[in-house]
């Protein structure tokens, strides 16, 4: 199951759920801070990491 990340229409609060499309469908998702179900879908970007890290000063392979 993805991770998804919410804003609560009633209190404002961000947070992030692990749930299936049909938890999302079937309004199960709820605000952890109020309680409230009526809680919005942020848009997420899907993010991956491809290549060589360029922030590590790794001694693994040939440095150039």
């Amino acid at each position: 199951m993805p991770v998804y990340e919410f804003r609560c229409n009633r209190c404002g609060h961000e947070f992030e759920e692990l749930a299936s499309w049909r938890d999302l469908e079937d309004g199960k998702v709820q605000c952890p801070q109020c309680g409230s179900k009526e809680v919005r879908r942020k848009l997420s970007l899907f993010a991956t990491r491809y290549g060589k890290s360029q922030s590590s000063g790794s001694s693994c392979g040939p440095t150039g």
